[in-house]
């Protein structure tokens, strides 16, 4: 059991039950939101970039809906910084260029929707520990843990004055401050472990 707090997003037209509550026991501090359409689900998650989470994503639904693969798209357009779990019960039927977009996305599993439970566990675990190392996901722990430091003025660019809430925020919104910032942290961490401080 993994007493972590993050939010697992489920957008399938036909949800598992099993699946939410296997990932209810194994995760249970994580927050589980239902969506039934790729559209609501996307932009339930476009709404607010902000939060540490791993989506499943059902490929297929109802023909005349925004597609998995739509929505996939839909939120990458906006942010890398989130791991979705691209679930089908049609893993034949998907078109090679769609296959190969995918395989190229290192934030994209792609499972059979009736997997054991120990396949998507292993793939939320997997993606919680790539989550954890990130940059974003280090300064939202800093901020959890010094709730003092949360709304200081850290940095000031030209006329702007950023927090690290605000720093946080750009860079899980991938603006190109965002981008920015987070080049020049990597950057001063390898320096700092060079100059071995």
């Amino acid at each position: 059991m993994n007493n972590e707090k993050f939010e697992i997003v489920i957008i399938d037209d036909n949800p598992k039950e099993h699946i939410h509550d296997n990932l209810k026991i194994e995760y249970p501090n994580a927050q589980i939101c239902t969506f039934t359409t790729a559209k609501s689900g996307a932009d339930y998650i476009l709404n607010d970039l902000n939060k540490k989470r791993i989506v499943f994503l059902d490929y297929k639904f109802s023909a005349n809906e925004m597609q998995g693969l739509d929505a996939l798209k839909a939120i990458r357009s906006k942010t890398s910084l989130l791991y979705i779990i691209l679930m089908t019960a049609e893993l034949i039927n998907i078109k090679r260029e769609e296959l190969m977009d995918l395989i190229s996305d290192d934030g994209i599993s792609l499972i059979s929707s009736d997997v054991d439970s120990e396949v998507y566990i292993g793939l939320v675990e997997k993606n919680l520990s790539f989550m954890n190392s990130r940059l974003d996901s280090v300064l939202e722990q800093w901020i959890i843990d010094h709730p003092s430091d949360r709304s200081k003025t850290f940095l000031t660019e030209g006329t702007m004055s950023y927090s690290l809430n605000d720093i946080l925020s750009e860079i899980r919104n991938q603006t190109q401050f965002g981008k920015k910032i987070e080049r020049k942290l990597f950057k001063l961490i390898v320096h700092m472990l060079i100059n071995d401080k």
